[in-house]
């Protein structure tokens, strides 16, 4: 159902591949303009695997967009938090597998700064930051323990 209604929003858009395979066995052609990995990337179970692929698969001057969890987000909930995600990645990890894989990180940023609270002003205050640090591109850090994903870009080394 998610290939379907993607295909549906995005019909007049020329050149997108939809495909629905294991990513490590998929057969997609070389020479993406972009790459995007939305919360998956913590499930690679070889890491610096997926991402050779992903640079196999990337066009000169193309740029890969992963999203992940952070492990250092603060949880009131810890030990299920790591059972479900036990291969995040920090982003010191993920820089030196880009570097093994010659790719080079261009930006990283929050995509999601949350903290799971109970009362409206601090949810309205970690709500008000991820806006905060979205529209200044992650020049206003939030505070790591707050922030629940991170976007990476990264390039062609």
């Amino acid at each position: 159902e998610m290939l379907a209604r993607a295909r549906a929003k995005l019909s007049g858009i020329e050149g997108i591949l939809f495909e629905r395979a294991d990513f490590m066995d998929s057969h997609t052609p070389a020479g993406a303009e972009l790459i995007i990995a939305v919360r998956s990337f913590e499930y690679f179970e070889d890491k610096a695997a997926a991402l050779a692929k992903m640079r196999s698969l990337l066009a000169p001057g193309g740029r890969i967009v992963i999203i992940t969890k952070n492990p250092r987000l603060f949880t009131s909930t810890p030990a299920q938090g790591k059972r479900l995600h036990s291969g995040q990645v920090t982003p010191e990890e993920l820089a030196r597998l880009c570097t093994d894989a010659d790719l080079a990180v261009l930006a990283r940023f929050p995509a999601v700064v949350r903290w799971k609270a109970k009362y409206p002003p601090a949810r309205f205050f970690f709500e008000s930051f991820q806006r905060i640090a979205l529209a200044t591109h992650g020049r206003i850090k939030a505070p790591t323990y707050a922030v629940e994903s991170y976007a990476y870009i990264i390039a062609h080394a």
